[in-house]
């Protein structure tokens, strides 16, 4: 937990909040989130390792996006940061290990899109 909420702190809470409540119509509020809550990870470790972008539309024509951190961060800590997530703001759901996030990478890597 300590490790992934330095993590967090650097990497997330200028977008999501350091409680977690993100930034309405722009970042996802993390603290009631049901992709949080879920008792998979498969959302969370899809959209750290690869990011995701909103579509844009004429009145919003730049469109938010999650950067990908699957290049910046290792194994270990995806699986700090996603714990941490699961485990913050109310949450408590089973730890990300480094084997869930190198299987959620090669299924990754397998797909052509």
């Amino acid at each position: 937990m300590r490790a992934g909420g330095a993590i967090c702190r650097d990497l997330c809470s200028a977008c999501h909040k350091p409680a977690g409540t993100g930034i309405a119509n722009l970042f996802p509020d993390l603290a009631s989130s049901g992709a949080v809550e879920s008792r998979e990870p498969t959302t969370l470790l899809r959209v750290v390792l690869r990011g995701a972008q909103s579509v844009s539309t004429s009145g919003a024509p730049t469109s938010p996006a999650m950067p990908a951190l699957g290049w910046q961060l290792d194994d270990a800590e995806i699986a700090a940061v996603i714990t941490y997530v699961r485990n913050s703001w109310g949450h408590a759901a089973a730890a990300v290990s480094e084997r869930n996030v190198r299987n959620a990478g090669a299924r990754l890597a397998a797909r052509s899109d």
